[in-house]
């Protein structure tokens, strides 16, 4: 029982130093941001994304920090995330390699489609998610109506987010 406390509390000291120097990190980065002169032409600046960086890793580690000092266990489990790892026979989920060599080439022909054809973004961003996520579907005609919903949602808003938000000048 000693032994056992004994090395909880030492990944509690890790995972607490951890915290911290992430935090320490994050207002470095935060602070470093700071120092970027605004850009004339761009209403976000070039110090945008890293500050919203350094913000989420500061809430990160301030999440990690309160678990550590609430003693909740932090990284423990029984199995691994990782299918196939375990030898208890129990697997949830089939491998599909095939699946996987299709998403990078479907990854690889969208980025060419954006970068060497005239298709919009909008559209290459729906036919790419519809596919995608059809080609990780049961594959019924129910999952191909599904797919293209989400698929025009996240098209339509990611459309959205880069040309009405952040203001960037989409194919």
């Amino acid at each position: 029982m000693g032994l056992f406390v004994k090395e909880a509390r030492r990944f509690a000291a890790t995972n607490l130093a951890f915290g911290l120097s992430t935090l320490a990190v994050s207002a470095i980065v935060w602070w470093e941001a700071s120092k970027v002169r605004p850009s004339p032409y761009d209403p976000l600046g070039a110090g945008a994304f890293p500050k919203l960086v350094s913000v989420l890793l500061a809430g990160l580690a301030i999440l990690l920090i309160a678990r550590v000092l609430l003693g909740y266990a932090i990284g423990d489990s029984d199995t691994s995330l990782i299918s196939g790892l375990t030898d208890d026979g129990d697997q949830t989920h089939r491998r599909r390699p095939f699946l996987a060599v299709g998403v990078l080439a479907g990854l690889t022909l969208y980025i060419a489609a954006l970068t060497l054809t005239s298709v919009g973004f909008l559209w290459a961003t729906i036919v790419f998610v519809a596919v995608i996520g059809f080609a990780m579907s049961d594959r019924r005609p129910r999952d191909l109506v599904v797919a293209g919903l989400i698929a025009v949602f996240i098209g339509v808003a990611l459309n959205f987010l880069f040309t009405r938000v952040l203001i960037v000048a989409l194919p």
